[in-house]
């Protein structure tokens, strides 16, 4: 069985690149919080597929913070955390 994170050849590492320029097409219109939220979750997951988890990181703290469903989890909200007593 195929590990999850495994990439078979170039075929499956160029659908990886296409997802990522096809959310990025779309994330350039502005979409609704929720689809949004969707397209940087799938950027995300299309860098780490690919072994960039410095921008799979990134991408996926920016689609965390804009969720509408996961306010309690912005990095502001776990700053002030972090500086309660």
């Amino acid at each position: 069985m195929k590990e999850r994170a495994e990439i078979d050849g170039p075929a499956d590492a160029d659908a990886y690149r296409r997802a990522i320029t096809v959310s990025d097409e779309r994330l350039a219109d502005d979409p609704e919080p929720l689809l949004r939220h969707e397209l940087l979750f799938k950027r995300g997951t299309a860098h780490s597929q690919l072994g960039d988890h410095a921008a799979a990181r990134r991408v996926l703290r920016t689609a965390m913070n804009d969720d509408p469903h996961l306010r309690r989890a912005l990095d502001v909200a776990n700053a002030r955390v972090r500086r309660a007593p």
